[in-house]
């Protein structure tokens, strides 16, 4: 059976999900050990998994934001409904990062933040907003 057949709807939710937790939980890792205490010294490994964090966050940034695709889409797919609900997401996201901005300026008046490990979590936040935003407006219809 070829993964393009139009089968069952719940088999192909069911491998969505499968997808997207494995994805998600690879996130996760990746921004924990992103995050954490380097000690002063950057490994090839350190830098490889805050680079993959940045990478992903652009993407999702890009592809809820903005009409960017590596691959073909169909342009009746990107009518003014998705216009408008790309530029509601772009909206979102550029707030959500202000406000993690703003609260990381107040933690850092009482601990000090390195811009090393900070920066990549404030990215990640704001296309993480960006992308939740247009997958709702787009599951909604609205």
């Amino acid at each position: 059976m070829s993964w393009r057949n139009n089968g069952d709807p719940g088999q192909r939710r069911q491998r969505a999900f499968a997808v997207a937790i494995m994805v998600l939980v690879t996130v996760g890792l990746s921004v924990t050990s992103a995050i954490q205490e380097q000690g002063g010294h950057w490994r090839p490994v350190n830098i490889v998994q805050t680079g993959t964090l940045l990478f992903l966050a652009t993407a999702i940034a890009l592809g809820s934001t903005t009409r960017f695709s590596i691959r073909y889409r169909d342009p009746a797919l990107n009518d003014e409904l998705t216009m408008a609900n790309r530029a509601s997401a772009a909206l979102w996201g550029f707030w959500a990062l202000m406000l993690a901005l703003g609260v990381a300026m107040l933690i850092n008046l009482r601990w000090p933040l390195p811009l090393q490990e900070t920066l990549p979590v404030l990215i990640g936040i704001g296309s993480i907003i960006a992308g939740a935003r247009f997958v709702m407006l787009e599951r909604r219809g609205a």
